[in-house]
């Protein structure tokens, strides 16, 4: 099971994701992982490379086998974890079974 945690500031927003969804003899848990997977590793790419200086700090960002962790302060990336948490919610929605995605609006 994967588990995620989005918190969305004005300017400081986190995502935790742990976990898998690997199923012995199962291609879809495979999918979700390598689905999941690759939203997470975008947003850290996108904050790692900082196309238009945005980041004004960065709180954490470890990743790792199946542990994500990022929290980073900025002006405008919540578009940026706001279209990584839908795509994650999609997921989460078709097959439930392998993830779970819990989010939360934080006044700052």
């Amino acid at each position: 099971m994967i588990d995620v945690t989005m918190k969305l500031g004005s300017e400081r927003h986190s995502i935790n994701m742990t976990g898998h969804a690997y199923v012995p003899g199962s291609d879809e848990g495979q999918a979700v992982c390598a689905g999941a997977s690759a939203i997470a590793y975008a947003l850290a790419g996108y904050i790692a490379n900082d196309p238009e200086w945005l980041i004004i700090r960065v709180h954490d960002m470890d990743i790792g086998s199946g542990n994500l962790s990022i929290d980073v302060s900025g002006r405008n990336l919540r578009p940026v974890f706001e279209m990584a948490l839908i795509g994650l919610m999609q997921i989460a929605e078709k097959y439930p079974e392998h993830m779970k995605v819990r989010h939360a609006n934080e006044s700052e």
